[in-house]
């Protein structure tokens, strides 16, 4: 699948970023959840083997609790996963970019803020989220964050064409907007705090590059 997709853009070199970022984003869906859907299955048959066998070694321990999956978002974990790809992509690319942001205090608080925003997108814990609280907030949960995360690589993708200071500014704000949208559609308190101080930082220095 990855290697179709790097030849798809490399040879069509005509077709639209909102054409390339759709097959990139299908691509990293259609990749991402056959792999977690494989090793929850292989679990399970290790489970089972171990219950058929009446054996409960320290393996089987650890298996079933991360299988009862009560604080893994698996949503969340492929929505930070396809937030990071673009990322990367970049910072292979760009390997000493400068930061022309002098505020220390800043830049500590936006870096704080991003592992935070993204520990917590995949962490649930359960003493500080309460979960969504009707079918119509779900809904707006997965399609907000669906919507979002298009956008974030359609103008990844217009921005890697020409580099312009609204696309720089709809690349912060975009992330801040998904880890906000998910921590109150989840009335997840850390996700929302922790959304607040990625924003804060991260538009702020993003303004100063």
């Amino acid at each position: 699948m990855y290697k179709w997709v790097v030849s798809y853009l490399k040879e069509d070199k005509k077709s639209s970023p909102l054409v390339a970022s759709a097959v990139s984003f299908i691509a990293g869906i259609a990749a991402g959840f056959p792999i977690i859907t494989g090793l929850t299955i292989v679990v399970k048959r290790y489970i089972s083997f171990c219950e058929s066998r009446g054996g409960y070694d320290p393996i089987y321990a650890f298996l079933r609790g991360l299988l009862d999956l009560d604080w893994l978002n698996i949503f969340g974990l492929e929505m930070v996963v396809l937030l990071l790809i673009p990322n990367i992509k970049y910072a292979l690319q760009n390997k000493h970019p400068e930061n022309k942001s002098t505020n220390m205090f800043m830049n500590v608080m936006e870096q704080i803020g991003r592992y935070a925003c993204m520990l917590f997108m995949i962490i649930i814990l359960d003493f500080a989220v309460t979960g969504f609280l009707s079918g119509f907030v779900t809904a707006v949960y997965f399609l907000g964050n669906l919507l979002l995360m298009v956008s974030y690589w359609v103008i990844w993708f217009l921005y890697s064409e020409k580099q312009e200071y609204w696309k720089q500014m709809a690349l912060a704000i975009i992330p801040t907007a998904l880890f906000l949208l998910s921590g109150i559609t989840m009335l997840n308190i850390p996700l929302i705090v922790s959304a607040v101080i990625f924003g804060a930082g991260h538009i702020y220095v993003t303004r100063r590059a």
